[in-house]
Order: C-alpha cells, then structure tokens, then sequence
C-alpha cells in the first residue's frame, strides 16, 4: 500500500518538476527568438562559436557610429542605384 502511494507522489512532483522545466525552456526560447526577430536584441557568433546577445545600447560608441555610417552609405548606394534605373 505505501509503495504505491510512494510511486504516485514520486511520479507527481516529477511530472511537475518536467513540465515546469519544459514550459521555462519553451518560454525563454520564444521570448528570445521574438526579441531577436524583431531587432530589440542582436546576436552574433563569437570566435568559440557560442551566439552571443547584445543590445543596441551596449554597443560602445565607435562600434554604433561605424554600424550607422554603413548603414547610411549602404542606403545612399541604394538610392543612387535607383536613380541610375530609372535613368
């Protein structure tokens, strides 16, 4: 008779314990994949290649100023190749 309610409440808080694991995992997962999709947090695979994050604030000041030029010239090339199609 003890045994079996020993199985019960083991095989309970295991069953609870897996499916508490399952949902963190299942949510950070999600949640991060979100935030990377729609560009709160970038990533970036490091030399030892593990993805690292970052935010856009964390960036020291010479790497944002850098990121933004080649944005900007990336965007004047851009229009400058529009302008030479419709020429």
């Amino acid at each position: 008779m003890y045994d079996v309610v020993f199985g019960y409440v083991v095989g309970t808080l295991v069953g609870i314990v897996l499916f508490r694991w399952y949902v963190r995992e299942g949510i950070v997962s999600a949640t991060l994949d979100m935030l990377i999709q729609e560009e709160y947090v970038r990533s970036y695979v490091d030399d030892q290649g593990i993805t690292q994050l970052y935010k856009w604030h964390e960036l020291d000041q010479e790497q944002l100023w850098d990121t933004l030029e080649g944005l900007l010239n990336e965007m004047e090339m851009e229009r400058m190749n529009e302008t030479d199609d419709s020429a």
